[in-house]
């Protein structure tokens, strides 16, 4: 009497299991169901799942984003719906799309990751906020406006990896007089 029902959740995971087999995205991913799952899995997954998502989205910004704005962006402009000079066409099309970005499972790990490889110069602070899914613009820019908030009402907000407020390199301390009982070694 209940055979459809027995073994219908089994159904239903073989099913995205071979819908996420199809797309080339890990099960947990696609279905949200992350039991059974352990760790190192759900990460080893989860970068292949970017990966995959990363080319996802660089096609659909280059076959779908681009071209229908720039025909959109050629129809405003030879109508005068958008008031801006149609000789500068070229330069309006050379836009920047910026796809989601994903954060680690392990922000202090990626903080200091990113720190060691700008100290390195093989990344930039603009990389890093477009990894994130931002640009770096708008990150200084909201940087700016938190400083100017915090100045009127008095508080001084963190800016350095330590999270407070002080930008100098601690000071080392000076050793103690001989004389004093106690020295550094």
């Amino acid at each position: 009497l209940g055979y459809p029902m027995n073994n219908y959740e089994n159904y239903t995971q073989e099913v995205l299991r071979g819908i996420a087999a199809g797309l080339g995205v890990s099960y947990h991913s696609l279905a949200m169901n992350l039991s059974g799952v352990n760790y190192s899995s759900i990460r080893w997954g989860g970068l292949e799942d970017r990966d995959f998502w990363k080319k996802y989205q660089r096609w659909l910004i280059d076959h779908l984003c681009r071209p229908v704005f720039e025909q959109w962006l050629d129809v405003a402009l030879l109508g005068q719906q958008v008031k801006l000079p149609y000789s500068k066409y070229d330069k309006f099309c050379n836009c920047i799309y910026r796809p989601r970005g994903w954060q680690w499972v392990d922000p202090d790990k990626e903080g200091k990751g990113n720190k060691m490889a700008l100290g390195m110069r093989i990344t930039s602070h603009s990389q890093i906020a477009a990894d994130r899914g931002d640009f770096l613009e708008d990150v200084l820019e909201q940087q700016n406006a938190d400083a100017e908030l915090g100045n009127l009402y008095n508080i001084e907000l963190p800016f350095n990896e330590n999270g407070d407020t002080d930008t100098e390199e601690p000071k080392e301390e000076e050793p103690i007089d001989a004389d004093e009982g106690e020295t550094n070694v």
